[in-house]
Order: C-alpha cells, then sequence, then structure tokens
C-alpha cells in the first residue's frame, strides 16, 4: 500500500507507520463527507496522512516552514567532480541502474527527512511538485525547490555508491 510506504519513511518505523495508516484511514473515513467533488482522492488522503503525522507524538515532525531548506549532508567541495546524466564519457545512468535497491533506500534514509519524504512523494508515489505542496502545506516553489535539491543529494549519494562499487571512475 502507497500510504504505508509513505508513512514508513516518515518515521523510519514499521509499527509507527502501521498506527499512522491506520489513524489516517480513520480519519479519512470520519471526513469522507468532507469530500469535495474534483478533489483528487490520492492528494487527499496523502494530506490527511501528512497531517495525522504532523500532529502525532514520536512521528515525522517538519521542519518550520519560515527555515531554509535542509542542508544537504553530501555538498561537494568545488573542486569534486560529480558527473551529470548524460555527460558523454560516461553513462552515470548504467551506473547508478547497476546499483541494488537496498542501496538506493540507504541513501534515501541519510537524507534530511523532508527531502526524503519530498523525493518519494514524487519518485515513488508520482506526484507531481503542486500536488506535493499540497499534501505538505507548503508553497508550490518550496516543494519545486525541496524536490529539486533532495533529487541532488540523493544523486550525489547514489554516484558515491557507485563509485565505491567501481561502477564509475
Amino acid at each position: 500500500m502507497a500510504t504505508y510506504a509513505t508513512a514508513t519513511r516518515m518515521t523510519h518505523d514499521r509499527a509507527h507507520a502501521e498506527d499512522l495508516v491506520q489513524k489516517t484511514y480513520l480519519r479519512a473515513f470520519e471526513a469522507f463527507g468532507a469530500l469535495t467533488a474534483g478533489t483528487s482522492l490520492k492528494v487527499w488522503l496523502f494530506r490527511l496522512l501528512a497531517d495525522t503525522a504532523l500532529h502525532t507524538s514520536g512521528t515525522w515532525q517538519r521542519s518550520p516552514r519560515s527555515s531554509p531548506p535542509t542542508a544537504c549532508p553530501c555538498r561537494p567541495s568545488p573542486e569534486e567532480h560529480h558527473p551529470r546524466l548524460g555527460d558523454p564519457r560516461m553513462s552515470q545512468a548504467q551506473a547508478l541502474d547497476r546499483l541494488r535497491d537496498h542501496e538506493v533506500d540507504a541513501a534515501l534514509r541519510h537524507l534530511p527527512q523532508e527531502l526524503a519524504i519530498v523525493v518519494h512523494l514524487a519518485d515513488a508515489e508520482d506526484f507531481s511538485p503542486t500536488e506535493i505542496a499540497d499534501i505538505l502545506t507548503v508553497s508550490q516553489g518550496t516543494a519545486t525547490s525541496l524536490l529539486l535539491y533532495g533529487r541532488h543529494c540523493l544523486l550525489h549519494a547514489l554516484t558515491d555508491a557507485a563509485r565505491r562499487h567501481g561502477f564509475l571512475d
């Protein structure tokens, strides 16, 4: 179930994720009559999930809206070369495809939580930045910025993993 995967990403704990999903579906059942025509059921449900997580003790605590985007834990130094996708000298995409799922999951876990959730919502759940903004109750610009920054940090971490395995120079 998609909500469970996202709840697990938010809480980093399967038991808490199960509780969060149960609370979310209970809230959805209670508020179903308030759902208006034209509203995406999936976006509405994920917004309830995020809202429930924010108000449940011991789960995801989003940083305040006024704070700048979370710092990337793996900032490259200016002299360090990190090839981009499409670089003609090598196929970074092919190297990244060789990484195992657990390595990608580990790289996501090492991202700051807010960035990992935004990347998960976009790339695993196929939400647009506009939908992510609605789910997380942030501006579309903030959602887009967090997504780009999160993907940058994830690409950096995955590139490092591909180098460790000898897939890249």
